[in-house]
């Protein structure tokens, strides 16, 4: 009830409101083709950790061969694209052509936080280019184009050949104390996939003209053969994870972490169930929380202690029936996959058929809705059917929402439920003529039917030769369910037309057998066919005999047909793991059994009605694509985190709408339509 009146009151909010209160916004900076964001911090922080000046948020305009940044102004007024030396124009960074990607350079910090550098880089799908821009809100241009293919390799006597083939993925590790940027990118070659590290020198130099900081370098040893890296991701203490994509023959790609810190570099097998993973991602430090008179201290994570992966669904390994579509956490030490909070190997987190693109990962983050305070790990994926969901990034399982309310109420979380009640022409009431056995964290929400005398699937209207004293009937009405119609059901007559009144005497079926027509089965009655009805030329059959109640679901329709003791049982996999989950892959979705039978009471047409309820409310968001503002926000990208001002937010690219998405992450709720809280930057 809680939810429904929050989601009321979203809703009446919602006229009244198209946007935030930020609505006078600075003009639009004619983004197209928004792939990508990054965030660079502001280096420059005042007594309390704020940002001087504000965050800079770069993201591609593709279509235009360039980058424009969002300048993350406390103030909200304020907050916009930075403008040209021409003020009426948003600043433009031209880059290589058609940029789709971004990378940033991070380090970690004494404290455990990102710490960036001065560099943010481009590249495009297909190219061997990368730019190299600088990120200082003083400089921000394209400081040097980076033609992969004519940079010197090191290493080995004689040293390696060049590069020949595009880019596939990168990432950047910040200035270490000598002040150098790393650069780590991929490319794909004829003979396989190569893994280069290249340092570069400050901006200034690099605008003066001055050379790279020495020859590109092979990382070799690291990546198998046939293979295609499809993700980089910086660790700290001079780590670095890569995800690969396998081919045919190869079999899935597999992910790694590598140690640079040793010569040779030690690698160590990343375990995400056996697929590919598309993207990685990491944490922050989290602290520990000390104890107090009333509570234990929690323990905190180590940055980089967990590595997060966006799991693709398209490559599977031999052996295995089906492909995860979500996101999966492995311990950065051993490479395993981690353990939930029930103390079980977590599952993939998704939601529904959504495919994750993009995921972004933050510590002690406010989110609308609870009663708690800030989530310690949140993660965040927008989804391709347009949700945006949120996840427990600690307790790694998706966050459900009446917990999330209600948290210091363990007792006030309900386990998964059923109703049952009996619709007749009197009305409806809740019966005990069946009870029911379902399982938390397996039963969803459903709607199943057992219909009195109810009318078999495929056989609502059918035709009969008036001259025939038999009947014709399918053999196979639903493929799969093989032959419904049975000794005892009953056939009503009927003429064409519409409103046209059914025959007062029903037929009794005695005997199904085939026909010469393998397709359909005869069927003989228990006595001739009315004179009355003799010229009726449809027909319909209800279930009858010793099983006259036929069983459908809402998702389904048709399940199978049932006696008034007769009961019915399905398993499913556990799609979240509810507290005191054992570690079982399956479990019951819903059981049941008419047990209370009321013969002489149930008329024709009368239905009990089994509703099962999860009671398992995943937080996601929705954006309410009815606002004129908001009508292209429909297929989001990638995701960042930002606090600005003491609020926090997630900035989504979205391709479908060239703009970027201000999602203020204290004023949505989940599973409405918002409005109010979000606002559109284009």
């Amino acid at each position: 009830m809680k939810r429904v009146i929050v989601s009321l009151m979203v809703v009446v909010g919602a006229l009244g409101s198209a946007c935030t209160e930020e609505e006078e916004s600075l003009p639009a900076a004619g983004l197209s083709g928004t792939y990508d964001v990054v965030l660079v911090k502001d280096p420059q922080r005042d007594g309390s950790g704020n940002p001087l000046e504000g965050d800079l948020l770069f993201v591609t305009s593709t279509d235009r061969n360039e980058l424009r940044v969002l300048d993350l102004k406390k103030d909200g007024a304020e907050r916009g694209y930075l403008r040209a030396p021409n003020p009426l124009e948003a600043l433009s960074i031209p880059v290589l052509d058609r940029p789709q990607a971004l990378a940033r350079d991070v380090n970690y910090g004494g404290d455990g936080n990102e710490t960036g550098g001065p560099y943010v880089y481009a590249r495009s799908n297909g190219s061997t280019r990368i730019s190299v821009v600088a990120a200082d809100r003083s400089l921000l241009r394209q400081v040097r184009l980076l033609e992969t293919s004519q940079l010197v390799p090191s290493g080995a006597t004689p040293p390696p050949p060049p590069s020949a083939g595009p880019v596939t993925a990168f990432a950047a590790r910040g200035p270490d104390a000598s002040g150098l940027s790393t650069l780590y990118y991929a490319t794909q070659e004829s003979t396989g996939a190569r893994l280069w590290a290249l340092r570069l020198p400050g901006p200034e130099a690099l605008l003066q003209g001055g050379a790279l900081e020495g020859p590109v370098r092979l990382l070799e040893g690291v990546l198998p053969a046939d293979v295609a890296v499809s993700s980089l991701l910086v660790l700290p203490n001079m780590q670095l994870a890569v995800a690969t994509r396998g081919t045919a023959a190869s079999g899935p790609g597999k992910s790694y972490k590598v140690d640079l810190q040793t010569s040779p570099a030690t690698v160590t097998e990343l375990n995400f169930g056996g697929q590919q993973v598309l993207q990685l991602a990491t944490h922050p430090r989290l602290p520990e929380v000390p104890a107090t008179e009333s509570t234990p201290a929690v323990a905190g994570l180590a940055e980089g202690a967990r590595i997060f992966g966006i799991l693709d669904p398209s490559n599977c390994g031999a052996g295995q029936a089906q492909c995860s579509a979500g996101v999966l956490a492995v311990d950065s030490a051993t490479g395993e996959v981690l353990k939930d909070v029930t103390g079980h190997p977590m599952m993939p987190l998704g939601l529904g058929n959504g495919l994750p693109m993009g995921l972004s990962l933050s510590t002690n983050t406010s989110v609308n809705a609870t009663e708690s305070g800030a989530v310690r790990m949140l993660g965040i994926v927008p989804l391709s059917n347009g949700n945006i969901l949120l996840f427990d990034a600690l307790e790694l399982r998706l966050i459900d929402v009446d917990t999330f309310e209600n948290p210091a109420d363990p007792d006030a979380v309900e386990d998964a439920q059923a109703q049952v009640s009996l619709v007749t022409a009197q009305g409806t009431a809740e019966t005990g003529d069946i009870t029911v056995q379902v399982t938390h964290g397996v039963t969803r929400n459903e709607t199943y039917q057992l219909t009195y005398q109810g009318v078999l699937p495929g056989m609502s209207i059918l035709p009969r030769d008036p001259a025939a004293s038999d009947f014709r009937v399918p053999a196979e009405p639903i493929k799969g369910k093989g032959q419904l119609v049975q000794p005892g059901d009953i056939l009503v007559l009927f003429p064409e037309g519409v409103g046209v009144q059914l025959c007062p005497t029903d037929l009794v079926v005695t005997t199904v057998q085939p026909s010469s027509d393998p397709t359909q089965l005869t069927l003989t009655t228990n006595s001739a066919i009315p004179p009355a009805c003799a010229g009726h030329t449809r027909f319909l059959v209800r279930a009858g005999g010793s099983q006259p109640l036929v069983l459908t679901s809402g998702s389904e329709g048709y399940l199978q047909r049932l006696g008034l003791t007769g009961s019915f049982s399905r398993t499913g996999s556990y799609f979240f793991h509810p507290p005191g989950y054992t570690g079982a892959s399956e479990g019951v979705d819903v059981s049941f059994t008419v047990s209370n039978p009321r013969v002489t009471g149930l008329s024709r047409g009368d239905r009990y009605v089994v509703s099962t309820l999860s009671r398992f409310f995943p937080y996601s968001i929705r954006v309410d694509t009815n606002i004129q503002q908001l009508q292209f926000f429909l297929l989001p990208g990638p995701v960042v985190q930002a606090e600005v001002g003491g609020t926090d937010y997630a900035y989504i690219a979205y391709p479908s709408a060239d703009g970027v998405l201000q999602v203020n992450l204290q004023l949505v709720f989940p599973d409405v339509a918002n409005s109010r809280g979000v606002f559109p930057f284009q």
